[in-house]
């Protein structure tokens, strides 16, 4: 895909205190296109970077329960902790789940 931030926006993004992006994970359509911002915006240097996921989609596929089967959610998770640092440090990945047992 031809991806592009206009060239006005990503000069701007040094400027401000922080950016936030909210992912939405839950196709593997969207997931691409999803990880080449989230690897570019720290490069483009935006600041206090936040990555916010509102659901982990792959959570619930963790477990190997045969011979072959993948774990997905943790190829998702290293592609999320291979974030690049920002100017002001170290992405900040946030994820929320509503459905996770509560202690």
């Amino acid at each position: 895909p031809n991806l592009e931030v206009k060239k006005d926006d990503a000069l701007r993004l040094e400027n401000f205190y922080g950016t936030c992006i909210i992912l939405s994970l839950h196709s593997p359509a969207v997931i691409f296109e999803q990880l080449c911002l989230l690897y570019a915006l720290p490069r483009m240097r935006a600041r206090n970077f936040r990555v916010i996921l509102p659901w982990f989609s792959t959570g619930q596929t963790e477990r190997v329960e045969k011979i072959g089967q993948i774990a997905t959610a943790s190829s998702l998770a290293r592609m999320l902790s291979a974030t690049p640092a920002c100017p002001t440090g170290p992405s900040t990945v946030v994820i929320y789940d509503i459905h996770a047992l509560q202690e």
